[in-house]
């Protein structure tokens, strides 16, 4: 395990020594705790997310764009198959999103997405807007599709009419 933890170091550069250190040390962790079952523990669990986000930052990239040999790694580090960090990966994902706020600068950045979708005339591909939006705040993870697609059309949109209806919408209804 110790080859493939220096061989994960190693794709890194300029690693901040603390980031390292605390990785180590949920290495370790891992390895001193391991599951009788194939479940997943808290432990592996927090190495994951924490191998996947240096990675991600640390060569500008998003969680997508891993080349199958880091996942390799990452796997090996991890007593688990590729398969099966991956599917954890995109679990850890899905609880994150239902919990996270949009702040005030993504609902910003959005609406300049799509502002210049609706200028350019373009069909709206949500998951190219997803991308991009991440892209531009730097994050490894970017919001699911849905969620930016729900974003827009239920609160950002502004041709949303957001009054009371008038007594014609009522009758018509």
């Amino acid at each position: 395990m110790q080859i493939e933890f220096d061989q994960y170091l190693s794709l890194l550069t300029n690693l901040d020594e603390e980031v390292c250190k605390k990785i180590k040390e949920q290495f370790l962790l891992v390895q001193n705790n391991q599951p009788e079952a194939l479940k997943w523990n808290g432990y592996q669990s927090k190495l994951l997310k924490s191998l996947i986000q240096t990675y991600c930052s640390n060569q500008n990239k998003i969680h997508t764009q891993i080349p199958d040999n880091v996942w390799n790694i990452i796997s090996k580090l991890l007593n688990k198959s590729v398969m099966d960090c991956r599917s954890q990966l995109e679990n850890q994902k899905k609880q994150i999103f239902h919990q996270q706020q949009w702040s005030k600068n993504e609902d910003e950045a959005l609406k300049e997405i799509c502002n210049q979708y609706i200028s350019e005339n373009k069909q709206f591909n949500w998951s190219d807007i997803a991308k991009e939006l991440s892209q531009k705040f730097h994050k490894s993870t970017i919001k699911l599709t849905k969620f930016v697609r729900d974003r827009w059309i239920n609160k950002l949109n502004p041709q949303i009419q957001k009054g009371p209806w008038d007594l014609l919408k009522n009758i018509n209804l």
